[in-house]
């Protein structure tokens, strides 16, 4: 028995300026390829060879001079994709991310040892060849001679959150996120000063210790401030201090008393690095690298590093060889399917908007593409498109799921219900009384997933179980009914007389239905399973989860999940979706395609 299913995904809402950069990574002799948002820069350092090294949320960006660039992610070996600081070691450089920090070749983009830690938001090497992390929580741990085990140096208590290290008069110093500037001595961090408005940035000239927080600048020790700006960054450029603020751009001057606009940076910087006669500057608008000498500070150029404005993949969909990308901050994209690095915005969704499922409607070049967004559905046909929100009459505005029954017609699963949407012709599944919550009885509930049987069979995957049925006759199955161990069904795959019903808490029931819709329910766990993320291919069951990607063997009653961590780029895995050869995986870290081959040999856990 056929059945279509629908793709669907959550929204949340925000805004993140980013933009992407592909890498395609080895495993098991097989390539993984990798599509991430690089221009979310949190930390960057010009590199002796001429390179620039960038910390960004799609990974760590090695940026050659001639513009091309090798991007190392956890695919590689880092503890974890997204990236927030990076300092240069050497021939190479060591990266802090949200689980540790690396040490990787700047060459070759080579992972050469890993510390595993809280997250890393700030790194030094300091005159004597060791390394300081700042992490968030943990404190400042510090790596001495090479191979040397990770040591966790102590802070009084209170304090853990670093924002920022520096060397001064062969001293380490580091601010945290609690308002305390401090001193390492000996094995252990000693508060100078407290009560500060949130610290950010620390550096040093040789003659003061310069101190970078919200309410401006100011030496540390020193009771007033040099400059008011929001300083979220500072450097030591051979012609003086550059200071990144938070609105107004790159401050240059001679002495933090006299800084000046650079023209061309960008507003909002969260960090600017000075070295080898250049310096970069990480923003939201991506990475900027400039000329610094001791007499000028050139204007920095904004390196193109891709289109895709986020990492935080929502929904995917594939049409023979066009694949579509929604993502939860920054709209909707899309591209080849053989060259996903080249993704266009699609103009007719906003560039902030939450776009929370997608489904093809036809194929070639006359396919329609339609997408549930937090502010209605949208159905984008030759260049056209068109809108539907309450005021069509949707039962809600918000709308989380999809599935295209026919021509210009869709099932569209929503925060208020789901209904059918056709022209002008708004359809609920069943009648609602505005103002009026309804009861169990009803399907109209916020629908998460939505699926249709060959004979036209609704199911409605809503957050008080799942209704199967047609308009006006619908039946519950649940908690209370003895078929789920939860209620909020987030997901739905369809194989014969199997539907798998995928929830938010309890991982993934099977409902198998017999004549009469007679159906025996078995618990297949799996844990928290997102929205649109069961899929069923090749005799394999999977599972896109907050904990990572399963897959289970569908030939055998008594098979395990067998996690598949090798292939994404995060834990959070939001969808996958099959086609051909490989299975496209979407996560809050960005966008894997994988071959078949991967999938199939992980072990069971």
């Amino acid at each position: 028995m056929r059945a279509r299913v629908a793709i669907v995904t959550a929204g949340v809402s925000g805004l993140l300026a980013v933009s992407l950069g592909n890498k395609t990574a080895r495993a098991d002799d097989t390539s993984v390829h990798a599509v991430t948002a690089l221009s979310d820069a949190r930390g960057c350092a010009p590199l002796a060879s001429g390179d620039v090294a960038v910390a960004t949320g799609g990974g760590l960006a090695l940026v050659r001079a001639d513009g091309t660039r090798r991007v190392v992610t956890a695919l590689d070996g880092l503890p974890e994709t997204r990236a927030h600081a990076v300092v240069e070691d050497g021939a190479g450089v060591w990266v802090g991310t949200e689980a540790g920090a690396a040490r990787v070749d700047a060459k070759i983009g080579k992972v050469e040892r890993v510390v595993g830690t809280k997250p890393v938001h700030a790194a030094l090497r300091v005159a004597s060849g060791a390394v300081y992390l700042g992490t968030w929580g943990d404190g400042v741990v510090r790596i001495g001679a090479v191979g040397a085990a990770p040591e966790t140096l102590a802070t009084p208590p209170g304090l853990g959150r670093v924002t920022a290290l520096a060397e001064h008069r062969g001293d380490v110093w580091a601010t945290f996120a609690e308002g305390a500037v401090a001193k390492l001595d000996g094995r252990t961090f000693r508060v100078e000063a407290r009560d500060l408005a949130s610290p950010h940035a620390l550096a040093s000239d040789g003659a003061t210790l310069w101190l970078g927080a919200m309410d401006g600048t100011r030496g540390v020790g020193h009771a007033a401030s040099a400059s008011s700006v929001d300083a979220r960054s500072l450097a030591r450029s051979p012609g003086g201090w550059l200071v990144g603020t938070f609105g107004a751009g790159v401050r240059v001057g001679s002495s933090m008393g006299a800084l000046r606009e650079v023209p061309g940076a960008p507003r909002f910087v969260r960090g600017v690095t000075s070295a080898h006669g250049r310096y970069c500057v990480a923003s939201t608008e991506g990475l900027h690298v400039g000329l610094a000498s001791a007499t000028s500070v050139a204007s920095p150029r904004r390196i193109d590093m891709g289109t895709l404005a986020s990492n935080d993949v929502s929904a995917i969909a594939l049409e023979a060889s066009r694949l579509a990308v929604g993502t939860f901050d920054a709209g909707l994209f899309t591209a080849d399917a053989s060259a996903p690095e080249r993704l266009a915005r699609v103009a007719e969704i906003a560039p902030h908007e939450t776009v929370n499922a997608l489904a093809w409607e036809g194929r070639g070049p006359g396919a329609a593409l339609w997408v549930a967004t937090s502010h209605g559905v949208v159905r984008i046909a030759k260049g056209r498109a068109r809108r539907w929100t309450a005021a069509s009459g949707l039962p809600s505005t918000v709308a989380r799921s999809l599935l295209v029954v026919g021509s210009g017609r869709a099932l569209v699963g929503t925060e208020g219900g789901a209904a059918f949407v056709e022209g002008d012709h708004v359809e609920p599944v069943a009648p609602r009384d505005k103002g009026a919550r309804p009861g169990v009885d009803s399907p109209m509930h916020a629908t998460w997933a939505v699926a249709e049987l060959a004979d036209h069979t609704l199911l409605l995957g809503t957050s008080v179980g799942l209704y199967v049925g047609r308009p006006g006759a619908f039946t519950r199955a649940s908690v209370s009914s003895g078929d789920l161990r939860d209620d909020w069904v987030t997901a739905l795959a369809v194989r014969g007389r199997d539907v798998f019903v995928g929830t938010y808490a309890r991982g993934v029931t099977r409902l198998t239905y017999g004549h009469g819709g007679h159906r025996v329910a078995s618990h297949l766990g799996g844990g928290y399973v997102n929205p649109a993320g069961l899929t069923v291919a090749r005799g394999q069951l999977f599972a896109a989860t907050m904990d990572g990607l399963l897959v289970r063997d569908l030939s055998a009653a008594d098979a395990a999940w067998r996690p598949l961590p090798r292939v994404t780029l995060g834990r959070d895995v939001t969808q996958v979706v099959a086609t051909g050869e490989r299975a496209w995986v979407a996560s809050r870290r960005g966008l894997t395609v994988v071959p078949w081959s991967l999938t199939e040999h992980a072990a069971a856990r």
